[in-house]
């Protein structure tokens, strides 16, 4: 999640901007912006597009205000589709969400859009936050830091204080807002390579939160974790659910039609277990 830093003295916090999720294979930039837009009744914002005036019919009044009326309906549909989607990804149980410190960021997102209920959860989720302290502790401990410690490289962060209110967003923060989500698959597929030692062997499991309960826990006591059987997470890949040739972003000028172009990741068979997904 990454939204515009306040710079100014007094200034209040700016909303989340854009969303950030990536399995396997893709990854997606949501403009949580755009979908929360409201429109007026003469456009998105509250006013006319590109400020440009309506064009008159014989009569005097708005010539196109018929297929305006349904372009805004399209539009309004777009946004709901897109936090139904997000809503599916967040609430799967067959998809086990990553994230590092998520606790803070669903609480950003909370904040940001109280009226939408597509923020309220991200369960099942195992927070690399709470794996990492158990080898490194809480002090120093960053995604920066924890990818230093796995692959032996850093991560760029010089992104992370830019404007993420433009519109569109550079391809410098494209790159930064995907390797950010993309580098937390990576982590999550060296756990049986890089846990501390205790939670070798799949025994990071212990880690995943389930319920709400579990959610509001930084970590989960061992006499509290819930009983889950050795197969009922699958480590496997996950289908390709987006073209894999570009980052997406759901911005409405850049694509008109985004739900044409998204799928919710596949369903896996009977007897797998969750895909992993990280944001």
């Amino acid at each position: 999640v990454e939204w515009k830093p306040s710079m100014l003295k007094g200034e209040g916090q700016r909303p989340a901007s854009i969303l950030q999720v990536a399995a396997e294979s893709w990854i997606i930039i949501f403009d949580l912006l755009w979908m929360s837009a409201r429109e007026g009744p003469d456009g998105a914002g509250g006013g006319s597009e590109g400020g440009s005036k309506k064009p008159e019919g014989p009569d005097g009044g708005g010539g196109g205000s018929e297929g305006e009326a349904r372009e805004k309906r399209a539009r309004e549909h777009e946004r709901v589709r897109m936090s139904e989607v997000i809503r599916e990804l967040f609430t799967s149980q067959q998809v086990l969400k990553v994230g590092f410190d998520f606790a803070n960021d669903l609480r950003k997102l909370r904040q940001s859009f109280p009226w939408s209920s597509c923020f309220e959860h991200a369960l099942p989720l195992v927070d690399v936050f709470d794996w990492s302290s158990h080898a490194v502790g809480t002090n120093g401990n960053s995604l920066r830091s924890v990818a230093e410690r796995c692959f032996g490289k850093s991560m760029d962060k010089g992104c992370q204080m830019s404007d993420w209110e433009l519109r569109p967003l550079t391809p410098q923060q494209l790159h930064y807002a995907a390797l950010d989500s993309v580098v937390l698959v990576d982590i999550f597929n060296s756990f049986e390579r890089t846990s501390a030692p205790h939670l070798l062997n799949g025994e990071w499991r212990k880690l995943i939160r389930y319920t709400a309960e579990d959610e509001r826990k930084k970590t989960r006591a061992p006499q509290q974790q819930k009983k889950k059987k050795e197969d009922e997470i699958d480590l496997r890949e996950c289908e390709p659910a987006l073209p894999v040739e570009s980052v997406l972003q759901w911005l409405a000028p850049v694509i008109p039609n985004p739900s044409d172009r998204i799928r919710s990741p596949r369903s896996p068979t009977e007897g797998e277990g969750p895909v992993p997904c990280a944001s």
